[in-house]
């Protein structure tokens, strides 16, 4: 009996579990890669400007 109570319970856990890791792989491969992105790229510009200036 126990088992059947607890049967709908977990399986919404596992749902948002899921829907979390879904989201956190999602925001950190879309806005924190990009930032990185960003960042090396400006921080290689300034290195280059400076090598030649």
């Amino acid at each position: 009996m126990k088992e059947i109570e607890l049967g709908d319970p977990a399986g919404t856990i596992r749902q948002h579990v899921s829907t979390a890791r879904h989201f956190i792989a999602q925001i950190s491969s879309e806005s924190i890669v990009r930032d990185w992105k960003t960042e090396i790229n400006r921080l290689y510009d300034r290195k280059i400007a400076s090598l030649y200036s």
